[in-house]
């Protein structure tokens, strides 16, 4: 049996080399996963139709236009029409029905929108870069097994500074001890958090991906979507029988206030119309309970069913009456996505994810001070190629802030120049750490071009949409100002950690020099 000492070194070296090797790639998901909690307000933000100030509590009035509406877009029949009612994650309402363009509507004016020209560019390719599908084939179970290994980074780490603490011995005052405190703070802290994301994240990662097999077993070899299979059991629609005889149904904002009379705890977000304009007609509206927001999410909404004839109710579904899978999923997705979430828990779990990766850097350069000291040129390019990762992704996320703007929305193939220009620009920093002379020089002007560019990206904003941050103060447009605040602030934060990095010993010391001819 191994002695205790002994097991402390093997959990040591195994922390060290495993750190090593999902450093990378999770501080990638790290930090695009940061970015996504703020994905509502981005899509918000990068796309014009959305630029406008809403009403209180979203409030819109289609009752006279539904009908008319509904029948010229074809949209009346046996299929169910859904509505998505304007919110946070999108101030534009929605009308949709399978096997149909969906249809969006300004909640102002009642006017319809045409978004052939918006497709969310930005929030939909930093969330590729988050679950690696950036990556073909491999890119999502890859992304699993890194939260695997940050589960063991957590757990490790927690016994190694259990251990530790049981020593006397104090370490030796300077820049490794005082990187390792904070790494030690900054991770004790942040344990919760890494725990619940990697986990969460492992599951979709690995198990999600990996489904097909599962699913190609199961419906003897006639399917291999585990979606389809299991779509129709968790999401299971209702089936009301259809009518031919026409009538007059109540306004909807009128079933939508008598569905909150009866249903008081129920924030509807969604409304779907059966057999709409018939005798038999019926409106589902659904949403989450305010009091048991985790057990009522995306995945396992509540609803309450009335007569659009006359109100009636014919149906009431609560958390009583959901199997207690559906609600166990529901707190499963609800850790990992936050879907129904405001601005407040989202900025909080920003701040977290922060920390995880100054968690992540911090153990990289604790590494580097003890391992590349002495490596010579090979140690120099790994910290080199290492900055590029840590820090040269910080101004080719912002380039891809401006160009959404600086660029036309109707160019042809926007979304591969902006995906080109992100990885060209990557590429572009990666190259150049290694041709410059100084690390200093590098990470200084990493940051200086991440706060430009961020400057930029608001400056086109207003330009092009009409929305500068002042007016969309003075206007009330809390999401246009939020976002434009965000990164003016993230702008002003990178400058000055540009200018402090100059000051910092710290840095200095990976500096080498006589590395490469002409030196």
């Amino acid at each position: 049996m191994l002695s205790k000492t002994l097991r402390f070194k093997f959990l040591h070296r195994s922390h060290t080399i495993i750190g090593l090797v999902v450093l990378f790639l999770f501080y990638m998901s790290t930090y695009f996963g940061t970015l996504t909690f703020f994905m509502p307000y981005l899509k918000v933000w990068e796309s014009p139709s959305r630029h406008f100030v809403p009403l209180s509590e979203h409030a819109f009035n289609i009752d006279l236009l539904l009908g008319e509406l509904l029948e010229k877009q074809h949209l009346l029949g046996l299929k169910p029409v859904d509505i998505t009612l304007p919110s946070f994650r999108d101030p534009l309402l929605k009308l949709s029905s399978e096997s149909q363009n969906s249809l969006y509507l300004n909640p102002l004016t009642n006017e319809v929108i045409k978004l052939s020209k918006e497709e969310n560019l930005i929030s939909t390719f930093f969330n590729e870069l988050h679950t690696g599908v950036v990556i073909p084939l491999i890119g999502m179970p890859l992304m699993g097994i890194m939260s695997i290994g940050i589960v063991f980074l957590t757990l490790g780490g927690f016994w190694l500074y259990l251990y530790k603490r049981t020593q006397t011995k104090r370490p030796k005052e300077g820049w490794k001890s005082r990187w390792l405190s904070w790494h030690k703070i900054v991770g004790l802290g942040i344990i919760p958090y890494a725990l619940v994301f990697a986990c969460t994240g492992a599951f979709l990662g690995l198990m999600l991906s990996y489904s097909h097999p599962f699913a190609w077993s199961a419906s003897s070899k006639e399917e291999s979507s585990m979606r389809k299979l299991v779509s129709p059991i968790i999401f299971a629609q209702p089936v009301y029988k259809s009518s031919e005889t026409k009538a007059i149904m109540l306004p909807f904002s009128t079933l939508q206030t008598i569905a909150n009379e009866h249903y008081p705890s129920l924030a509807i977000t969604n409304a779907t119309l059966y057999h709409y304009g018939t005798d038999a007609a019926k409106v589902r509206f659904r949403g989450f309970d305010k009091n048991s927001v985790a057990q009522s999410g995306r995945i396992n909404r509540l609803s309450i069913t009335l007569d659009a004839r006359n109100g009636a109710v014919v149906e009431k579904r609560g958390l009583e009456n959901m199997h207690g899978i559906n609600q166990a999923l529901s707190l499963f997705y609800y850790l990992h996505f936050v879907p129904d979430e405001t601005l407040g828990v989202r900025i909080v779990l920003a701040c977290f994810g922060v920390a995880l990766a100054f968690c992540l850097a911090t153990g990289y350069l604790l590494w580097a001070e003890k391992n590349l000291h002495q490596k010579g040129w090979l140690g120099d390019l790994t910290n080199r190629v290492s900055i590029a990762v840590l820090i040269g992704i910080l101004p080719s996320s912002a380039l891809v802030l401006f160009l959404q703007w600086l660029l036309a929305f109707d160019l042809f193939d926007k979304e591969v120049w902006i995906r080109g220009a992100f990885y060209a620009f990557w590429s572009f920093w990666l190259f150049y750490t290694v041709f410059e002379r100084s690390i200093v020089t590098i990470i200084g002007r990493m940051l200086k071009a991440t706060s430009w560019l961020l400057v930029l990206a608001v400056l086109f904003h207003g330009l092009k949409s009409g929305f500068f941050i002042w007016d969309s103060f003075e206007k009330g447009a809390w999401t246009l100002f939020g976002m434009d605040a965000m990164f003016l602030i993230s702008a002003l934060l990178c400058f000055v950690l540009a200018k402090a990095v100059d000051k910092k010993e710290l840095f200095y010391r990976y500096e080498r020099k006589g590395i490469f001819d002409g030196y």
